[in-house]
Formats: structure tokens, sequence, C-alpha cells
């Protein structure tokens, strides 16, 4: 009554009443105790000329099951980034042969081949796993859940949210905007969700909108990526 894939690999003679055989297993799946596995020695091998079985022993089945996954809150992202990622905590006793994270701005629950749903894999195996994902909406709530595959299936973390930072550009004028200052008033640029390209700025690539006629823009002197 072994279960298949299970033999003798050795036997180790200690003394005339006692012996070690050692075992060898293929691995081959099985999903059910086995309740009456015992061991029969033949009578070639025994004084009493009899052949002689053991009492019957258990061998627990180990039931695989979908790995467990959990997705990891998010707390670092910017206006159009996030790091996004999970921990894959118990295999299933299979191989985790997949994992990573979908997210939507749409979708409050999504999975794997949903519309509206992007997938984006990040390896296998169990432990924690992360990633840096680009091309985000500024100002947008995104839903998100890590996920793990093995052979028995797919399971899914819990579903967190985020939401973008806006893009802004706060402007603040000194001295303050009046007919008799214009020319003389500097206007400090502060930047919020995104920054300067470089240092080097032209006037070009600034615009003054509905200004009144003859206001225009002198220089622009860089401060930081953000100013």
């Amino acid at each position: 009554n072994a279960p298949v894939g299970l033999t003798i690999e050795s036997l180790t003679y200690t003394d005339t009443t006692h012996c070690t055989v050692n075992l060898a297993y293929t691995g081959m799946d099985f999903d059910s105790d086995v309740t009456n596995f015992s061991l029969t020695i033949a009578a070639a091998e025994l004084a009493s000329g009899l052949d002689l079985t053991s009492v019957n022993l258990t061998i627990d089945a180990t039931v695989e099951t979908a790995p467990s996954v959990t997705t990891t809150g998010v707390s670092t992202y910017t206006a159009t980034t996030a790091t996004l990622g999970g921990n894959v905590t118990a295999s299933g006793g299979e191989t985790v042969t997949a994992r990573g994270v979908v997210y939507s701005s749409i979708d409050t629950s999504p999975t794997i081949g949903e519309a509206n749903v992007t997938q984006d894999a990040n390896g296998s195996g169990t432990g924690s796993f992360s990633e840096t994902i680009n091309g985000l909406d500024y100002g947008t709530t995104y839903y998100v859940s890590a996920y793990a595959t093995n052979s028995v299936g797919t399971t899914y973390g819990s579903v967190e949210f985020f939401t973008t930072e806006n893009i802004t550009l706060e402007i603040t004028p000194t001295p303050s905007l009046s007919e008799e200052t214009l020319d003389t008033t500097s206007l400090y640029v502060i930047l919020s969700g995104t920054t300067f390209v470089d240092s080097t700025l032209s006037s070009l690539n600034f615009t003054l909108n509905n200004a009144p006629a003859g206001l225009t823009i002198e220089s622009i002197s860089y401060t930081n990526s953000t100013e």
C-alpha cells in the first residue's frame, strides 16, 4: 500500500533482530493520507521461515494549495510614478512560477486579464518584491493588488489604493502686482509634482497669459529643480 514512487533504497543490518530500511521517493503527488502503509519481510530473510508484515502506519499527505501573497501598502509615489509590490509568504507546496501586481484607476478589485487593468510581472518564487511603475496619470486614484501563481492557481493579496500627486505651478509676485510696479516685479515660481529638465531655462518656453500690452519676460533665474 505504498504510494506510487516510494521504494526501498537500501538496507542496513544492525543485529539479528534489528535493521534500518532506507526509503527513496520520486515526489509523485498524492493528496490523501495513506492509512494502511506497512512493511513485509519475505520468509527467505527470517529464521522462522515465514513472511512477516508490520502493523499499519499512516503517511500524512501534503495537500497543495495556491500560494499565499500580501500586497505592500503604497507609500512611495509621485505625480506619474509609484513603487508597487508584495510578499509571497508561502508557495502552497508547489513552485511559484509567476508573481507581480495588477493595478487600475477604474477597476477597484483588479485581476489578471480584466479590461482597464495593467499587469506588471515581477519574477517568481517566494519572498518580497517591488518595482517602480512609470507613466501613471497625475492626480489619479489607483487600485493595486499583488498576485502569485503556482500549478494549483493564482492568489491575490488585498487591494491597496493611492492617489498620485497633482502637478501644479504656483507663482508669487514680488512686489505685489499693480500697474505702477510691473516694470520691477518678479514672479517666484514653485513646481509641484514635476521638475525642470535642467538648469538652462529659456524664456521661449514661458508664456504670460492675459498679460497687459507691453508686459514681457525680461529674464529667468534658475534656483533649483522645482523653483
